[in-house]
């Protein structure tokens, strides 16, 4: 009888949680090819802000994602994959295919439910290359390039590493407003950029318009708290 009433209760506990619903679908560009280790997230909105929540899912290699979420309503967008795409797009892409989170349609998702076909389109827009250097190293090595967009959504969308001279470049840039950090030093310039702790930092707003934008100068100047 102990063991029939525990697992009554178990089972009454299990029946009382929400049901789990499950958003599938595929992650393609404008080429018609997926776009692997890209990153689908529901979007918090704190003020002005866009912050990727907890709940994620990384596209395989075949362009398809499953992002299992609480019942609810949800913004869903595609956040970029770690590695430089060989063509130009916008990041976020919120559901359905919008660059715009104001456009946006929320995902209302039931207990139980499971929603396919959430797709989302990459599409192509103009292309631009930022060059420049980063001053004031303090020691022999590289620093950590950062670029965040100045829309609201508060992820960084590009990462990359200078060469031991400071010198950077980054391609397949949209046209838009940026914020440019840097960090150093740096733990590992050939692999994923880490930034150590108590790194120096320096940081400017870049707006992107011309297809070519070189000069480009980030000075070090304080250790960020």
């Amino acid at each position: 009888m102990r063991f029939l009433g525990r697992w009554l209760v178990a089972l009454f506990a299990l029946a009382a949680e929400p049901q789990t619903a499950v958003v599938t679908g595929r992650v393609f560009d404008v080429f018609h090819r997926p776009v692997p280790s890209a990153r689908v997230v529901t979007i918090d909105r704190r003020g002005d802000r866009l912050v990727p929540g907890p709940s994620s899912a990384v596209v395989d290699a075949m362009g398809m994602y499953r992002l299992s979420l609480a019942p609810g309503s949800y913004q869903i967008a595609v956040t970029p994959p770690p590695h430089e795409l060989d063509f130009c797009t916008v990041f976020p892409v919120y559901f359905p295919d919008t660059t715009d989170a104001n456009q946006a349609q929320a995902v209302v998702l039931h207990p139980g439910e499971i929603r396919p076909f959430t797709d989302f389109l990459l599409l192509e827009v103009e292309s631009h290359r930022l060059s420049g250097q980063v001053i004031g190293i303090r020691k022999p090595g590289a620093a950590a390039v950062v670029l965040s967009s100045m829309s609201g959504y508060t992820d960084p969308l590009r990462k990359t590493a200078t060469d031991k001279q400071g010198r950077f470049h980054l391609d397949h840039i949209p046209e838009g407003a940026y914020k440019l950090e840097a960090f150093a030093p740096i733990t590992n310039a050939d692999g994923p950029v880490t930034v150590r702790r108590g790194a120096w930092y320096g940081s400017i707003h870049i707006d992107v318009r011309s297809p070519q934008m070189s000069g480009i100068r980030v000075h070090l100047r304080t250790r960020p708290r």
